[in-house]
């Protein structure tokens, strides 16, 4: 039952899928790729050759790393081009 829990628990340390969460007043992004432009009304960010595109107002990078980052802000509008 340990060794699954860990292997678990790998897997998901592991996992390169990205993940977009709108939280309150805040937009969390794990796994991107590259940043493409972010202003104070909108955020282009690349995501498995994927353009994001998020629109709003107020926008504050607030945390970035190598595969997260985290802004802040009034989020209106998000887009996925594929």
């Amino acid at each position: 039952m340990v060794k699954k829990m860990l292997d678990t628990l790998k897997t998901y340390l592991k996992n390169e899928e990205y993940r977009i969460s709108l939280l309150n007043g805040k937009v969390h992004i794990m796994n991107y790729q590259s940043i493409i432009d972010i202003t104070e009304t909108e955020a282009f960010i690349k995501i498995n050759n994927k353009i994001v595109k998020i629109y709003g107002s107020s926008f504050k990078l607030l945390k970035l790393d190598k595969k997260e980052l985290l802004m802040s802000g009034i989020v209106k509008r998000v887009e996925l081009n594929e």
